[in-house]
């Protein structure tokens, strides 16, 4: 995902450039999820965790607090799941610690 149109432009809008979308993930804020290690990370930028969002959404809901954290097994179900079906790529130590 990209900067792209604006799915939903306002009149309004504050960007100096005019309305656009970028990548929003759902999970935030990064930091944390990188401390937690690879597989939050993965978690984290799973294609079901991220969203094309327009850029003034994106930044008010970041004015919010973030979500809680998942826990390590749900993470890990869902990253070994989005392996399983082909929309993402691990490597052989990565398949081998999620026992695959």
């Amino acid at each position: 995902m990209a900067i792209g149109d604006c799915p939903n432009p306002r009149e309004n809008c504050w960007q100096p450039e005019g309305p656009f979308s970028d990548e929003d993930h759902i999970y935030w804020p990064a930091h944390v999820y990188k401390k937690l290690g690879w597989v939050a990370t993965r978690f984290r930028n799973l294609p079901d965790n991220r969203e094309q969002r327009c850029r003034c959404e994106h930044f008010e809901r970041h004015s919010e607090p973030p979500p809680e954290i998942p826990s390590r097994e749900f993470m890990l179900e869902a990253v070994k799941a989005a392996f399983q079906t082909g929309q993402i790529q691990l490597t052989r130590d990565q398949r081998r610690s999620l026992g695959l």
